[in-house]
């Protein structure tokens, strides 16, 4: 996540501290560099009148520091929509190594979420005979799951969710039955023609082709309305497959636990301690998916960078200081108890006015401030010392004031 720097003055404004952190902010842009200046309180009088007079916005009002979901990198969000099978939705996870997927609708709405694991769940459910889920779900999603083509439509399909295997054996014993039942077939077309009359929902035939299907099997099956699907696939591979054709909008997790890209990392790392989840959707103010976050994301992020002008003392600085990494300062007064996590560029001079260190830099930098910028400098080191009288001004601040 490539996240501003931000540049920001200390509490309390002035008039010094407002200007520089403008006017560093615009030599940093003109370098390439991508910063962003703010302040941490309100303007007085006095800056407001500088700032009106060279028609320069106020930097973003940021009292603390406060670090959200959008500003971290996460996981890229990874979807199906809701009639989806849990194959498509399998395959998308195994190709992109995830654990979980989200569930869509058209708009990209949030809908629900399934795992590796909720999908394992239904697959071990069938050997247990809970056939719940095969009754739900519809025909045609059999025929994607086998690579097969539907030859019968049925009309009102209603099936049961058991499946039978029919290979032909025992098919003239009366106790061999198929009301409403899924039925694997070979192409045996005794075979399929008495899962037809007994009642079969809906009959996968195996290593077929289509001329191997007879239009009198065809109108049979239409007569009785049982949906009749062809596959090239043995009877071992479709066994194992079929399952496979539940829509994953019947096993998602409605009831999520969700988060927003404005939430912020403090309430999300709280809330995640005391959660059982694995993967949390992350959305936008539109419902709309935007990506997955962990607790690795938690732990592994690149903190919110700071340069600070005019100050360099905790108490002065923003709130929430301790969770940046400051990597500039730019200052005049005495040293403070700033902490920085690895060494920095810190420029501390005996001189008047912060005004006047930026205004070296600009010089140092070969860059000449327009019109505005140069305005806002001057405005901001007349005030500091008090139209050049205050003790503290230097003969530096004067000549640069005529710069």
């Amino acid at each position: 996540m490539n996240n501003p720097t931000l540049i920001t003055g200390h509490r309390n404004p002035d008039s010094d501290s407002i200007c520089a952190t403008l006017a560093y902010a615009n030599l940093k842009q003109q370098l390439g560099e991508y910063v962003l200046p703010i302040r941490l309180g309100k303007l007085n009088q006095e800056t407001t009148y500088i700032l009106n007079r060279f028609n320069m916005d106020a930097p973003r009002l940021m009292p603390k520091l406060t670090m959200q979901l959008k500003d971290i990198e996460i996981d890229s969000s990874l979807t199906v929509g809701e009639d989806a099978t849990i194959k498509s939705a399998w395959d998308l996870m195994s190709y992109h190594n995830r654990k979980a997927i989200a569930i869509v609708n058209e708009k990209k709405n949030l809908l629900g979420m399934a795992t590796l694991g909720q999908i394992s769940d239904v697959l071990l459910s069938l050997i247990k005979n809970d056939f719940t889920l095969m009754a739900q779900t519809p025909f045609e999603n059999f025929a994607e799951v086998v690579w097969g083509n539907v030859l019968v439509e049925p009309k009102n399909y209603n099936p049961s969710g058991i499946i039978s295997i029919s290979s032909g054996v025992l098919v003239d014993k009366k106790e061999i039955g198929y009301d409403r039942k899924i039925v694997i077939s070979s192409t045996r077309e005794h075979s399929i023609r008495k899962a037809i009359e007994t009642g079969a929902s809906l009959i996968i035939i195996c290593f077929a082709k289509l001329e191997q299907i007879s239009e009198e099997i065809q109108q049979l099956a239409k007569d009785h309305n049982c949906g009749l699907i062809y596959t090239t696939l043995d009877i071992f591979n479709t066994s194992q497959s079929i399952a496979q054709a539940i829509p994953i909008k019947l096993i998602m997790t409605k009831d999520l636990v969700s988060f927003h890209t404005s939430d912020s990392l403090e309430e999300v790392t709280s809330i995640i301690s005391k959660s059982r989840f694995r993967t949390y959707p992350v959305i936008d103010n539109a419902n709309r998916l935007t990506g997955f976050i962990s607790r690795y994301h938690l732990w592994n992020y690149d903190k919110m960078k700071l340069i600070l002008v005019d100050h360099n003392e905790t108490n002065q600085s923003i709130k929430g200081i301790e969770d940046a990494d400051v990597v500039e300062i730019i200052d005049h007064h005495r040293i403070g108890d700033i902490v920085t996590n690895a060494p920095v560029m810190f420029r501390n001079e005996i001189i008047g006015s912060t005004y006047s260190i930026i205004t070296k830099m600009f010089i140092e930098n070969k860059i000449k401030p327009s019109h505005d910028i140069a305005g806002i400098l001057l405005g901001a080191i007349i005030s500091d010392t008090v139209n050049f009288n205050s003790p503290t001004c230097t003969k530096q601040d004067v000549e640069l004031g005529k710069y």
